[in-house]
């Protein structure tokens, strides 16, 4: 797997997608990108990759590295997106 979409609906803001990506092994150099369409930077296996919106209001966001050569196999940054569940914690004491 090249590179992957995931939709910028609620819950993915880029904090979440930070400490998502910051949670898997490889990932580092994380660089949050102004007046760009490219969101962040980050490096994944010593890659540059980043995390692009294109036109500034899509409704995904595209993930992959900067450049496509060699291909670099983003399977586990994927996965790591597949297996996240998003949860509400700060009621937790409220239900009992």
């Amino acid at each position: 797997m090249a590179y992957f979409e995931v939709s910028n609906a609620f819950p993915w803001s880029l904090g979440f997608m930070r400490r998502l990506l910051n949670s898997v092994d490889g990932v580092s150099g994380y660089k949050r990108r102004w007046f760009n369409d490219d969101r962040f930077t980050f490096l994944y296996l010593g890659r540059s990759c980043v995390v692009n919106e294109p036109f500034g209001d899509n409704s995904r966001y595209w993930i992959g590295p900067v450049e496509k050569d060699p291909p670099l196999d983003m399977r586990a940054v994927h996965d790591a997106f597949v297996r996240f569940r998003f949860g509400l914690t700060f009621d937790t004491g409220f239900r009992t």
